[in-house]
């Protein structure tokens, strides 16, 4: 993981030489207090006091280089962890954008986001905790454990015992704890999948009456989390109990010594409060130093699963001697076919098909049958498992990923718009567009008049996935979009099938607009969609089983699109 937080080598220094300050500050004092005390009766005696001020001024002194270093501490601390976890985040956002289409579409975005946070969180806290304790505790207990065998070798030998016991019951905590601990890691992350899934199809749930049966899933994965980190507790209570029960027998042992020892007056009254404060300072450092060794042990497995996520290979890198693409002109899929790996619907067999500069082609067919699965190949968000798909003559794969995107504009029956403004998510397609392209886009795509009519305009939030605006006008601004980025070729994935007569009108004339005198790949389910393309394949179980204009399929005696056109030309959908 350290690879990913280069240049805190220092700050990782100056926290243990500070922490290491701050232990033995904190182990001095008791040892000046005692002093103190044992000199407070032969100062009272002999009518001097000056001892007893010195003492208090030292004491001061202590005082306040403890509150200087743990100021500087606690800087170097906050600054520490926020370059942590600034340098992870800009390790892992890059990560995500790289990661393949069908690594998404397997895992929920929430419990990605789950492991992210948990990894980033709980590494940046181990650090710190790792610096700080390493410091403290080590220099603290060795200290302690020094000037008790030198006060007395029993006192020695009842903490050189009792310490260790109780860190084997810590380690061995952890152990225990660890099964529990992944179980309810695996679970929180899918509980936070569901709870990102839910807010997703919010509209979905509530329109279907599906509130139920959601929640019967949630409160199923809920119950599970539950019961996991109930076991973790009762694991952490039962031996927690143990290692305090242990430090308390240790405690006792140790002031019936000292006790003894005062009565023999080997010891002063001073060295009862010492002994007092090393005793619980030895025995309560052994319960932070177990969440340690409990933290250590969670983050090892969380810092796992992100180095997993962060060291996943994308199986569509650029290769070495790829190229950027300058000018798409012909582009032919030959022979190219593609199988789910996990068997979904959308295979594709032995498909072979040109589009010509300045042509439109038209995929028509029941659901299901590969048409958008050809489109990603295109975008290679897949790759195929036979055959080739070639740009200008070339295979795909001479050629930069981002540069043949550049060159594609995509609008699809889904848009999918950021939460920020108009004016943001169009200026996706071209960061550096001036506000008069913009408008002009706009224009063409019938956006501008409604984009004047919402209450901020052009700097209206359009809400989570767009929901604050209808169909048509999400549609309109994916129009807008894909004209402000002047793509050679147009991908349009059933672009109208969900729009009411009046929106489609709009929109099936910004497309118009869009397609003027560039390529095109049209998806559709409505036929009076492809009526104009230059070339219309009709798909069958992710076959080509027929080809033609569309006068020329209407012309087929039992072909598919011949029913399809028949079909829909009955029901209303096609205006003859």
């Amino acid at each position: 993981m350290f690879r990913y937080i280069p240049g805190e080598k220092l700050r990782i220094v100056g926290l243990i030489l500070f922490s290491i300050f701050g232990g033995l500050v904190n182990t001095v004092l008791p040892l000046l207090f005692r002093s103190l005390i044992n000199n407070i009766s032969a100062s009272i005696n002999q009518n001097n006091f000056t001892k007893i001020y010195i003492f208090l001024v030292i004491i001061l002194i202590v005082l306040l280089v403890d509150q200087i270093i743990g100021y500087f501490k606690e800087k170097v601390s906050d600054v520490f962890r926020m370059q942590i976890t600034t340098k992870m985040r800009l390790a892992i956002y890059p990560k995500l954008l790289s990661l393949d289409v069908s690594y998404t579409e397997k895992h929920q975005p929430g419990a990605i986001l789950q492991k992210i946070n948990q990894g980033v969180g709980g590494f940046a806290q181990w650090i710190f905790s790792l610096s700080e304790w390493a410091g403290t505790l080590i220099t603290s207990t060795i200290f302690i454990l020094v000037v008790l065998w030198m006060q007395n070798i029993w006192l020695g030998v009842v903490f050189s015992i009792t310490i260790p016991i109780m860190i084997f019951i810590s380690i061995k905590k952890a152990q225990v704890q660890k099964p529990y601990m992944k179980k309810a890691n695996r679970y929180m992350e899918a509980f936070s999948g569901t709870m990102s899934e839910t807010l997703s199809h919010f509209e979905t749930i509530k329109s279907s009456s599906a509130e139920k049966i959601t929640t019967k899933k949630f409160q199923g994965l809920n119950t599970k989390l539950k019961n996991a980190r109930l076991q973790q507790f009762k694991i952490q209570r039962n031996y927690n109990f143990l290692r305090d029960f242990i430090g308390t027998i240790g405690i006792s042992v140790a002031l019936i010594i000292t006790i003894y020892l005062i009565t023999k007056k080997a010891f002063g009254a001073g060295d009862i409060l010492l002994i007092a404060l090393y005793s619980r300072t030895l025995t309560s450092s052994i319960s932070p130093l177990g969440y340690f060794i409990q933290d250590s042990s969670e983050v090892n497995y969380t810092s796992a699963r992100l180095l997993d996520f962060l060291e996943i290979q994308s199986e569509f890198t650029d290769s070495p001697d790829a190229v950027p693409l300058k000018q798409m002109e012909s582009i032919e899929f030959k022979n190219v076919s593609f199988d789910y790996i996990d068997g979904k619907k959308g295979a594709v067999k032995n498909v072979s098909f040109e589009i010509s500069p300045g042509k439109t082609i038209a995929l028509v067919g029941p659901s299901g049958v590969g048409k958008s699965t050809l489109t990603k190949l295109f975008l290679r968000f897949y790759r195929p498992t036979n055959g080739s798909i070639n740009i200008n003559g070339q295979p795909v794969e001479n050629y930069t990923q981002d540069s043949i995107r550049q060159h594609i504009g995509v609008v699809m029956q889904d848009i999918a718009l950021f939460n920020s403004t108009i004016l943001e998510n169009l200026q996706i397609a071209n960061a550096n567009a001036t506000e008069e392209q913009i408008m002009n886009a706009a224009k063409q795509a019938h956006a501008h008049e409604f984009i004047q009519d919402l209450p901020k305009g052009y700097k209206t939030l359009v809400g989570e996935r767009g929901i604050k605006l209808s169909g048509g006008q999400k549609q309109r601004i994916a129009i807008a979009r894909a004209i402000l980025k002047n793509p050679q070729l147009i991908i349009l994935d059933e672009a109208t099938s969900a729009l009411d007569s009046q929106s489609e009108h709009l929109v099936q004339d910004g497309l118009k607009k869009l397609m003027q005198g560039r390529s095109a790949l049209v998806i559709a389910h409505r036929l009076s969609t492809v009526q104009h393309a230059d070339e219309i394949l009709v798909l069958e179980k992710g076959t080509i089983i027929e080809r033609g204009t569309h006068q020329e399929l209407i012309t087929i005696s039992g072909g598919l699109y011949k029913k399809l056109f028949e079909m829909q030309s009955a029901s209303g959908k096609i205006q003859l």
